[in-house]
């Protein structure tokens, strides 16, 4: 759980910050126009190893803290393990795991300051889809075999922000991810149906920074 340490770390750096004291226009300008968060992390999914996260969303404000956005995130992770593979007795092979997964989300995120100075509390909630890649291939005897899955996916986050600019916050956020599914295609294997299933629920974080009125949003 080499990542909780890491982000354990991170939150206390950004508490320890001294904070900055802003005017209301600032509160403001935050509110009033729409904004970019661009974010990296790691997330450890249930069914394969912790891998790097990258994310992309963009929104609106609703009012004074509730803001609507689209959110893009992408995540990789590759790793070897033994492992027992049909036909192949008790004896264990290497093979290679690969995945990748591509969502996207529909997020109502909030955000709070807290008191007079350049702290927010922040959390999201968000629904959409994913789309997994799911990759395996066996060092022995080189074959392999990929399967895809996609469905419906959610995710919840929290966090803290601290505000460097008039309109720019970095951010540090735990991730919770839910997704689970079972692939559409059915193999045989010793004369019976087989299908396979795959679930990337799992805990994660993430760092970035949330820009205000970003240039090529003003609508």
């Amino acid at each position: 759980m080499h990542y909780f340490k890491l982000g354990s770390i991170i939150s206390v750096l950004c508490l320890i910050f001294p904070g900055i004291v802003f005017s209301q226009s600032n509160s403001t300008a935050r509110a009033t126009q729409p904004y970019v968060e661009f974010k990296v992390g790691q997330l450890k999914p249930n069914d394969t190893e912790d891998g790097i996260l990258f994310g992309l969303s963009s929104g609106r404000r609703i009012d004074d803290r509730l803001f609507w956005a689209f959110e893009a995130d992408y995540f990789y992770t590759s790793f070897t393990e033994a492992t027992n593979v049909a036909g192949s007795g008790t004896d264990q092979v290497f093979v290679d795991f690969t995945t990748s997964i591509l969502t996207f989300l529909f997020q109502v995120y909030y955000e709070a300051r807290m008191g007079p100075g350049a702290f927010f509390i922040r959390g999201s909630g968000g629904m959409g889809l994913d789309m997994i890649w799911d990759k395996q291939r066996n060092l022995q005897t080189n074959l392999s075999r990929s399967e895809f899955y996609t469905g419906f996916a959610w995710q919840l986050t929290g966090g803290i922000g601290w505000q460097i600019s008039r309109r720019g916050l970095l951010f540090f956020d735990t991730v919770y991810h839910g997704s689970s599914f079972t692939s559409s295609d059915t193999q045989i294997v010793n004369g019976f149906p087989v299908t396979t299933s795959i679930d990337v629920s799992g805990f994660g974080f993430r760092a970035g920074i949330n820009i205000i009125g970003f240039w090529f949003w003003k609508w």
